[in-house]
């Protein structure tokens, strides 16, 4: 599964929701993929912050 560009839209709720649903629905079955900008964004969090956020709660 890839999650290309999405994550740093999310705030960290629905950051938090989509991990669970994803562990509940896919994983460990399926490989997951963040795939970020990292550079400064003007969003609440950057794409390495959601990233490891989206980590975490895996």
């Amino acid at each position: 599964m890839v999650l290309s560009e999405v994550l740093y839209f999310l705030p960290p709720a629905e950051i938090s929701s989509l991990a669970e649903t994803i562990e509940a629905r896919g994983a460990p079955a399926c490989r997951i993929v963040p795939v970020n900008w990292l550079g400064a964004a003007d969003e609440t969090l950057d794409g390495r912050k959601a990233a490891d956020l989206f980590a975490r709660r895996l």
